[in-house]
């Protein structure tokens, strides 16, 4: 019988060099939010078991799909074979509700992922695996496979399929295959990685991780990295880039606005920016507070600038920025330094 080794390597030689990597890891796919919850604990829940634990604080599934999937299901840890699934299309990045498919309605504004190493991953007992995925499903123990034999037999030239498919093929469906667990996934000696998907995004998340355990910060803040060229995101939505505060003005780079999911691509959609800003000093303590707002048009805005009235003479900055009310940036800057754009 062949090893999960020598069959994941197997499948690496079949790729193009630019995904056969896929197949060492396994994906774990959420809100920045919910990733500050699992670096905590150090566990990858089970649906049920984060909501019913207050663990889940960011819920970027569409609660159309949870609605008709079975409650059993909300008990697996779940992992994807792979990133860039039509889920994450789904989910990824921040969309006014207007646009948003309304027969997925899902939101994950900052999404962050989990890099898990697949063979260790397989190897733990009571993992299974489904291909085509669970969600929107009833418990069927027909699907449900575990074990390097079966594991072998998994229909892994549609799973890695990268690029376009003709229209009726079932590529799509296997694109969600799932690893699974009932009793949640241990990330502490698995976790090979945590990627962001902006030189912003990953200073949010330091910054939030810092904030919430000192510990686990310097655990893991070597392994958070912003790294565009292994495009892993569909850098869907609207999303910062970069921050910068030069000459007194605070600047927010945003994303390419082709990038953004559109359906109504010829109206205008209007999104609130709030800004906050506490200053502070040497020692972090608070001097005092600016704040700004604007509407801007979703589909066409790409940098956003705030100039508060007050003159800046302090050195820190604590910057909290929200589209429509929902964090996007949020960060300790040394202003004099924190000229990046």
């Amino acid at each position: 019988m062949m090893s999960y080794r020598k069959i994941i390597e197997g499948e690496r030689a079949k790729l193009n060099k630019s995904i056969n990597w896929w197949p060492l890891y396994l994906y774990h796919f959420t809100d920045v939010h919910n990733a500050i919850s699992i670096i905590d604990k150090e566990y990858i829940f089970g649906r049920k078991l984060a909501s019913d634990e207050n663990l889940m604080t960011s819920d970027n599934a569409s609660s159309n799909v949870i609605e008709i999937t079975d409650e059993m299901v909300l008990r697996y840890a779940r992992l994807y074979m792979r990133p860039k699934t039509p889920t994450q299309f789904h989910n990824e990045g921040y969309k006014p509700e207007a646009i948003r498919d309304q027969g997925i309605n899902a939101n994950c504004p900052v999404p962050v992922f989990f890099f898990l190493d697949a063979e260790k991953v397989l190897s733990l007992d009571g993992v299974q695996f489904v291909e085509k995925g669970l969600a929107g499903h009833h418990i069927d123990n027909s699907l449900l496979l575990s074990g390097e034999e079966q594991f072998s037999k998994l229909n892994f030239e549609k799973i890695f399929h990268n690029g376009s498919f003709p229209p009726g093929s079932d590529i799509k469906q296997f694109r969600h295959t799932e690893v699974i667990r009932q009793d949640g996934i241990p990330i502490s000696n698995l976790i090979r990685g945590i990627a962001c998907r902006s030189i912003a995004e990953k200073q949010t998340l330091l910054y939030m991780l810092k904030k919430t355990s000192n510990e686990k910060y310097n655990k893991y803040k070597n392994i958070i990295s912003y790294k565009p060229e292994i495009d892993i995101f569909y850098n869907n939505g609207i999303f910062i880039r970069k921050v910068g505060f030069i000459d007194g003005t605070l600047y927010l780079e945003l994303n390419d606005s082709n990038n953004r999911y559109n359906r109504f691509s010829n109206n205008r959609i209007d999104v609130d920016i709030q800004i906050h800003i506490t200053w502070l000093g040497n020692n972090l303590e608070v001097l005092g507070r600016s704040s700004g707002s604007a509407t801007i048009d979703y589909r066409e805005v790409l940098r956003i600038s705030f100039t508060p009235k007050t003159k800046i003479n302090k050195n820190y900055a604590l910057l909290d920025v929200r589209f429509d009310n929902y964090l996007m940036y949020n960060n300790i800057i040394q202003i004099r330094e924190f000229e990046i754009i």
